[in-house]
């Protein structure tokens, strides 16, 4: 069982707006007679910013939370006693601006890697009245998988 063309061009595209193929055009100019070429799978024209936005949304996102420990899982060990609404997180090295990063499409086609290096810390107020802090976390990796597009979710590595 196959397909069956008619005389004309065509080109492929991919399910996935992250992806697209180096080169999806080729023509059939007769039975069992096509102008293919071999083609890549690559990321799209639009990936790039999607994905930069991504990582930046994602780290913005845990650095605006409350918490001693994120939903980044970035943060201090132990139980410290605290006040919540003190805690602040900020970058002290680096950027969230991902626009300049070089990401690098996984074997799996549903996911991507890139390599960064921000530095978070956090500050607050315990219970006692004292402000504390903790030396600077460096997030030095980003793993994105897009086998969603609609909903790219991105973890940090250390």
């Amino acid at each position: 069982m196959g397909i069956y063309l008619f005389p004309g061009s065509y080109q492929l595209t991919m399910g996935n707006a992250i992806l697209a193929l180096s080169d999806g055009n080729f023509a059939v100019t007769g039975p069992n007679q096509t102008t293919a070429s071999t083609s890549d799978i690559v990321f799209s024209s639009a990936a790039h910013t999607k994905l930069a936005k991504a990582v930046t949304d994602r780290l913005k996102h845990c650095l605006a939370q409350k918490k001693l420990v994120t939903d980044c899982r970035f943060g201090v060990k132990g139980s410290p006693s605290v006040r919540t609404s003190t805690i602040k997180w900020r970058i002290t090295s680096g950027s969230s601006d991902f626009s300049k990063t070089k990401f690098t499409l996984d074997d799996s086609l549903t996911s991507a890697t890139a390599s960064i290096k921000v530095s978070v810390k956090v500050t607050w107020t315990g219970s006692n009245g004292r402000s504390y802090y903790i030396d600077p976390i460096t997030i030095k990796h980003a793993y994105i998988d897009f086998s969603d597009p609609s909903k790219i979710d991105v973890q940090f590595g250390y």
